[in-house]
């Protein structure tokens, strides 16, 4: 409202934020201005969702619209599954953020073999755990089912994140005998190694769609040629930081560590000619 009513700047501003944490919308909207999404099969009632089923090809990533890190994300390895998943995104429960029920769930130790239901009761009942954590599965998802192309021997994910005219690359590996790298951590900052065809990919999205910082996750078939599985305004800013530099939009490399929001606030106010505060401050 402040930004279409008064005409002030924000950030993030309509433009980058309306499809936020919704892999649907953003699919729709790459896939609709001609960009490399990710393969994927989105369902809006049970009937046509079985069909598919029948005659579809797994593994498949079965994903919840929402989350991160691959809270939300399984891969189905046979029919069976797939119908189990899509049984119960149709159902009256539905299925709640982080609790797909699927063993290969990222919560599936924590939540069973941890106990950690029992331990949220024991810690709600010494008082130690505050209203906004007592339902930490507030969200729930039904009435849609979203399956994607599963591009299997990726090692890595490649996460170019555009800020402005500057883009910051690297690779993150995939957990150990497993297929996500969201959120694994395990992260490789070497610039050689990574993709120039998913930074030009990704300036050109960005500048299109006027996103003003847009971070990019990239997987790659079995031709190396890149695929977007992810997109999102926000993200982790020290995994940013880290990089040892960034390319600008001729893809010229400028070396150094920069703070995302040093970025953002320089990319909004270029007349300023602000300065990086030192890492003293910004720690």
């Amino acid at each position: 409202m402040i930004q279409n009513e008064f005409g002030i700047k924000c950030f993030p501003d309509t433009t980058t934020c309306w499809h936020y944490d919704d892999k649907i919308r953003q699919y729709y909207l790459a896939r609709s201005a001609g960009f490399p999404m990710a393969k994927s099969w989105i369902f809006w009632n049970l009937e046509d969702a079985l069909d598919w089923i029948e005659d579809a090809t797994f593994p498949v990533v079965f994903k919840l619209k929402g989350g991160a890190g691959s809270t939300n994300v399984v891969l189905i390895k046979n029919k069976q599954e797939a119908i189990n998943v899509t049984r119960r995104m149709f159902s009256i429960k539905g299925i709640s953020f982080g609790k797909i029920p699927h063993n290969n769930n990222l919560n599936y130790l924590r939540d069973f073999l941890k106990l950690y239901a029992l331990r949220r009761f024991i810690a709600e009942y010494r008082g130690r755990l505050g209203p906004k954590g007592r339902l930490p599965y507030w969200q729930t998802h039904r009435d849609y089912v979203l399956f994607q192309k599963f591009f299997c021997d990726n090692q890595y994910d490649q996460r170019v994140t555009i800020i402005g005219k500057r883009a910051f690359s690297f690779l993150r590996y995939t957990r150990p005998n497993d297929f996500r790298a969201s959120g694994s951590g395990l992260i490789e900052y070497d610039i050689e190694k990574n993709h120039t065809s998913c930074i030009n990919i990704a300036f050109e999205i960005s500048k299109k769609m006027n996103f003003q910082s847009m971070a990019y996750d990239f997987v790659f078939d079995e031709n190396t040629k890149p695929h977007i599985v992810e997109i999102s305004y926000t993200f982790i800013d020290y995994a940013v930081r880290n990089c040892p530099g960034y390319f600008d939009d001729t893809l010229n490399w400028h070396e150094g560590h920069y703070w995302p929001q040093f970025s953002v606030i320089d990319m909004l106010f270029p007349d300023l000619d602000i300065k990086q505060p030192p890492d003293s401050v910004m720690g």
